[in-house]
């Protein structure tokens, strides 16, 4: 019984003394689990991950730590700047070199888009500018009938409106004036007759 006092005493005086002991997966710690750092990471890399494709910062892609992000990361940076380079040059063939299909398949309908509204403003232009010249060509001959050939409304109304004035004032009658819609452009002739 001798041998075996020691080693109740010192059981009595632990469970006494309030020692208590748990399990090992009971106790806390003040450092980090591992699984906790794992989703840290897996957080970060997140973030990360939406900034740099956010702002097609490659450079950003390289701070994340897991691998397959990581390489995605890399991907869709280099398929939106291959898309932007596509778009500014009108060239459907660079989207071909992006590697992922969807991406590369929104590079074509972007190119596309781009290009359908690069044509309708080159015709828009073309429209404008062949609109200006009958407008000009117009009044320079105080053609008040050639103003209905004028097919934009504005370029037609401008027209009505230089030609009524020319007319009142070379004819030093406002009548000529009854030609325009707009009230306040009416009286306007009408003041430059009786100047």
């Amino acid at each position: 019984m001798k041998k075996f006092f020691p080693i109740l005493a010192a059981l009595f005086l632990l469970t006494v003394f309030g020692c208590q002991s748990q399990p090992a997966s009971d106790q806390q710690s003040d450092q980090p689990k591992v699984e906790d750092n794992l989703n840290a990471d897996a957080v970060l890399d997140n973030q990360i991950f939406y900034a740099a494709t956010k702002t097609n910062d490659a450079d950003r892609c390289k701070k994340i730590l897991d691998a397959a992000k990581l390489v995605e990361c890399q991907s869709i940076v280099d398929a939106n700047l291959k898309t932007e380079e596509a778009v500014a040059q009108l060239n459907k063939s660079l989207c071909k070199k992006i590697s992922l299909d969807r991406y590369a398949d929104y590079c074509n309908e972007a190119v596309s888009q781009a290009i359908a509204e690069a044509e309708a403003s080159a015709e828009g232009d073309q429209f404008i500018a062949d609109q200006l010249k009958l407008s000009q060509e117009t009044v320079a001959n105080d053609d008040l009938e050639g103003c209905a050939k004028i097919e934009d409304e504005n370029f037609r109304n401008d027209c009505i409106v230089n030609i009524s004035i020319s007319l009142a004032q070379k004819s030093n009658d406002v009548n000529a004036c009854n030609n325009i819609e707009d009230q306040a452009l009416k009286d306007f002739c009408k003041r430059q007759v009786s100047e």
